[in-house]
């Protein structure tokens, strides 16, 4: 699926909608993830579409400011070996802070999403 010609606004609820759905039950993902079902696979392409949607529509004139938010934090992650262990303590404090950035403006851009 691709998201050419869709609104800022319906880009902004599918990836409130996509991200709830993936994170409404992780007992359900981790089960499903380990039969012989592609329902957690689904889920998670649609959450892997929609955020390469937000990424194409960054030079959009007239993004809300949550969107610019999430995706400067998004942008300014740190290195994939610093967020492999960002639920420990062996994180830098400057990789700590923006992954904590990231997950709070996402989290706000999902509630901004689910008003719409």
């Amino acid at each position: 699926m691709s998201y050419n010609g869709y609104s800022t606004k319906s880009i902004i609820k599918e990836f409130s909608d996509a991200h709830i759905l993936a994170d409404e039950n992780p007992k359900l993902l981790i089960k499903d993830s380990l039969k012989h079902s592609d329902s957690c696979n689904q889920r998670m392409f649609r959450v892997a579409l929609v955020d390469e949607a937000i990424f194409k529509i960054k030079d959009r004139d007239n993004l809300p400011q949550i969107l610019r938010n999430f995706i400067k934090a998004a942008e300014d992650l740190p290195a994939c070996d610093c967020l492999v262990h960002s639920s420990t303590s062996l994180m830098h404090p400057e990789c700590l802070e923006k992954t904590h950035k990231y997950f709070e403006t996402r989290d706000k851009l999902i509630e901004y999403g689910k008003k719409l």
